[in-house]
């Protein structure tokens, strides 16, 4: 199926995207990528508390803020550079490193409405990259299901102290907390004149678009690679993972 979401790609984005998916996949590389422009302050260092990574529109926007808003007195966490190569080197330096795990046809279909530019093919090859780079170090991470982290704080608090050590708290997150959160991440868009692709779009409007980019994943040659990685990486989790 082609590819109608948006006018013809954007060739020069491309290569961009995947020089740093290349660069990213390292620890060198991602290094270098983290410590440039607005990276720099969610760049790992040797004192990082803890690292919080996840593909793109995996819900890391939103379960920092969770994290942080039952844990304000956290140290540094590293985060939001979507970069393999800065969860090795957290595993490398011993740092308690989260992974947030969506699957290929939420998350992929997700980031083409985001990035319409990008080839469908593109965004699946990311994804296989991003996770299949993983698995060597996966067992050393606290692998966290989308749906787990959006729906069961609790749980999803008990199972990173108990898998990582650490001792954040587990009460629930109020109503008028995710509140605070969501006004919080609709803010910060505005401030940066985020792209209307990437802001909160009306429910009706993203489950058009949602059932259009489905269609155009699932029929990409990668799809079902992508579903092998993720069923791989999945097996490491201790949660039933439900989308």
């Amino acid at each position: 199926m082609r590819q109608n979401l948006s006018t013809r790609p954007d060739y020069s984005r491309v290569l961009r995207f995947h020089l740093r998916t290349m660069l990213g996949s390292s620890m060198i590389g991602s290094r270098l990528i983290a410590s440039q422009g607005h990276h720099e302050n969610l760049a790992l260092t040797k004192d990082t508390f803890l690292c919080l990574e996840g593909f793109p529109r995996s819900a890391n926007t939103y379960f920092l803020n969770v994290i942080k808003t039952l844990n304000p007195d956290l140290g540094h966490i590293a985060h939001h550079t979507h970069l393999a190569g800065q969860i090795k080197q957290a595993v490398a330096w011993n740092i308690p490193t989260v992974l947030l795990l969506r699957d290929p046809l939420s998350a992929c279909s997700s980031m083409l409405i985001a990035e319409p530019k990008l080839p469908p093919k593109w965004v699946l090859h990311y994804y296989i990259r991003f996770h299949k780079s993983l698995i060597n170090v996966s067992n050393k991470l606290c692998i966290i299901p989308f749906n787990q982290c959006l729906h069961d704080i609790t749980k999803t608090f008990e199972r990173i102290n108990s898998e990582l050590g650490l001792n954040l708290n587990t009460r629930s997150i109020h109503d008028s907390e995710i509140e605070i959160i969501h006004n919080h991440i609709t803010d910060y868009n505005d401030l940066v004149k985020q792209r209307d692709t990437l802001k909160a779009i009306p429910c009706a409007e993203r489950n058009i678009k949602k059932a259009k980019t489905n269609e155009i994943i699932r029929s990409q040659p990668k799809f079902h690679k992508a579903v092998s990685v993720y069923e791989q990486i999945g097996a490491l989790v201790k949660y039933e993972i439900q989308e």
